[in-house]
């Protein structure tokens, strides 16, 4: 029977908001039998990586599940639950939304442009994507052995990596270009809203009156450059 491994990232304090949030996560977590990793406070993506590193050395189904939610959210009660009903799905995530204007939702697709362009429109079902933000991440083994297989290996995190002659800080987009290119679905799980917070929270409301306030953007939701990999993925040892 698969198992579940669970971590939530502390890149910095804790909001009381999250802090609640995350307090009775844990006790579901606690009481459905699942596995905590600890771990202070790191960058994100070297956090990512450590995190999957202790799940690598202890799951050995390739249905178990490592979920990983951050703490700058405010994660529904049933996260868990949602996550985990997508049995085939080895990339879910919770739809979370940027915290600053347009508020675009943290879910891609790659349009006949080649670029990624947010989800602008959702229905409250399993959406794939080609990118997804990481707010509430759920990852089974099979992806990272897949991963492996392919000819990448860990770590599957980079924060800052370079496209073209741009620096790229998203540790998120970087594993969602790596599963997109190793032909591994992603999808958003658009009934699980995880809203971000910032000096509120971000949800769905504030992304359709923003839109619905500048008509303008309704042609260019679209991210302008192609992310492209490096040529070569180095062996990192933490």
């Amino acid at each position: 029977m698969a198992k579940v491994w669970w971590a939530y990232l502390a890149e910095r304090s804790i909001p009381q908001e999250g802090a609640s949030a995350l307090v009775t996560l844990g006790m579901r977590a606690g009481y459905l039998g699942f596995t905590r990793i600890t771990l202070g406070y790191a960058r994100t993506d070297f956090a990512r990586n450590m995190i999957t590193q202790k799940f690598l050395t202890e799951a050995t189904d390739p249905q178990d599940a490592l979920i990983m939610l951050d703490c700058d959210h405010l994660h529904p009660v049933e996260t868990f639950e949602k996550l985990l009903s997508h049995e085939h799905a080895g990339v879910v995530g919770a739809l979370a939304f940027m915290r600053g204007a347009p508020y675009n939702a943290c879910a891609f697709v790659r349009a006949a442009d080649g670029g990624l362009h947010p989800l602008a429109e959702w229905d409250g079902s399993l959406m794939p994507c080609d990118c997804i933000g990481h707010a509430a991440l759920l990852v089974r083994r099979w992806v990272f052995e897949a991963l492996e297989q392919q000819g990448t290996p860990f770590p599957y995190w980079r924060y800052t990596y370079t496209d073209g002659d741009a620096s790229m800080p998203s540790e998120d987009m970087y594993f969602g270009r790596i599963c997109e290119r190793a032909g591994i679905p992603q999808f958003v799980d658009t009934s699980l809203i995880a809203p971000h917070l910032f000096t509120g929270f971000v949800d769905a409301e504030t992304f359709y009156a923003y839109r619905a306030d500048h008509p303008a953007l309704q042609d260019n939701l679209t991210v302008e450059r192609t992310i492209q990999l490096p040529s070569m993925v180095s062996r990192v040892d933490l």
